[in-house]
């Protein structure tokens, strides 16, 4: 079963994006991509380059929040290919992009990625797991600001995959996100 949801979302105080894996009447686990809708997706337009020129490297490995902490308004932080652990919260309107096999890594409690800033932008990444408590809504995108753009990431093994909350005007597109197969459907995230 696959889910369609809208790309853009306008609403206001809680919209929640969660995506997981469906199983199919096998029981095989296969990826469910969150796109928008058929009826309302913009014109394909070409992919944009991960790390736009004059973005700041980020070596795999780095300690992300204190860079995340320093960055100024409208910085462009940029992901190496490798590991980052997480999890990191941005409070500022910053862009973070990567490629695919850049991974941020959950330590297993908490949601991953916070981000906590209108205008902020996380672009084709990979983020792995989240918690795993149901009564946090631990996810592995969390989103509480307006104008948020949410663009390409890949979300593997995660309770919930992507949460926006208390927000207004967020965009998920293109996003790709895996269950986990071994979660019995009871305890996976809707």
């Amino acid at each position: 079963m696959t889910r369609w949801l809208r790309s853009r979302f306008t609403f206001g105080w809680r919209i929640w994006v969660i995506a997981a894996a469906c199983a199919s009447a096998a029981g095989a686990v296969r990826a469910v991509p969150v796109t928008p809708h058929p009826a309302a997706a913009p014109a394909p337009r070409p992919a944009a380059a991960p790390c736009p020129s004059g973005a700041r490297t980020l070596p795999a490995g780095t300690p992300l929040q204190p860079v995340l902490d320093a960055a100024a308004a409208g910085a462009v932080l940029c992901l190496s290919s490798g590991e980052y652990l997480g999890p990191i919260d941005i409070r500022t309107a910053i862009v973070l992009a990567g490629p695919p096999d850049a991974v941020i890594r959950s330590t297993g409690q908490d949601s991953t990625v916070r981000v906590d800033a209108a205008g902020a932008e996380l672009r084709g990444f990979s983020v792995d797991g989240s918690g795993t408590r149901f009564d946090t809504t631990d996810a592995a995108v969390r989103v509480h600001g307006d104008d948020v753009v949410v663009r390409d990431l890949t979300v593997r093994g995660a309770l919930f995959g992507i949460i926006a909350e208390r927000s207004n005007r967020v965009a998920v597109t293109g996003n790709r996100i895996v269950g986990d197969a071994e979660t019995t459907d009871g305890l996976r995230g809707d």
